[in-house]
């Protein structure tokens, strides 16, 4: 986040100084009375743009919580494996639950197994160890985006085809010498 405050404090001092020239130095103080006024000015400027920076934020929180609740309903509405562990079979046969959503279960399952994180090779070797099945790569990709849209795996940012059960943070690109002084292509 943008912290103006410093800013805000530098320039007032700043202005602080210059009024203290202008009252002990008659010689300046022509000069420096617009450059006062114009300090003055960009503090204020500063101060109101602060504030609706601020304002924005607490919006943006608000919609982030919004959107969290709703995606915690979406959620809900998704049977997870832990959803059907312990129950009959009986009542596991009345239950709208297919091949797919077994085999979105088992995924789920060996993610979970795994620690939380897999890459989609691994999924593939985890699914030939505990099964015995040779999965197709491509198919196995499409489940895991659906399971993805779902809102049951989280893509890792910056692994690809790597797959989480714990959202993750976004990873903001720093920027690097290399990088910078490259031009745009990537040509040198």
């Amino acid at each position: 986040m943008i912290d103006l405050t410093k800013w805000i404090l530098f320039i007032k001092d700043q202005a602080d100084r210059i009024q203290f020239d202008i009252e002990n130095d008659k010689n300046f103080s022509e000069k420096l009375k617009p450059i006062l006024a114009q300090l003055l000015q960009l503090a204020d400027d500063l101060m109101v743009a602060d504030s609706e920076l601020l304002r924005l934020q607490s919006e943006n929180t608000r919609y982030e919580c919004l959107l969290a609740e709703r995606q915690t309903c979406l959620n809900q509405l998704d049977l997870k494996p832990a959803d059907i562990i312990g129950l009959p079979p009986e009542l596991i046969a009345q239950l709208s639950i297919d091949e797919s959503d077994l085999a979105d279960f088992q995924v789920l399952d060996l993610i979970e197994e795994s620690g939380g994180t897999m890459s989609l090779d691994r999924i593939i070797i985890g699914i030939f160890r505990k099964n015995g099945e040779i999965s197709d790569r491509s198919k196995l990709n499409a489940r895991l985006y659906r399971l993805a849209q779902k809102g049951l795996l989280y893509p890792v940012p910056g692994r690809k085809a790597t797959y989480s059960i714990y959202k993750q943070q976004e990873e903001v690109a720093q920027p690097t010498e290399d990088n910078e002084k490259k031009p745009a292509g990537g040509r040198v």
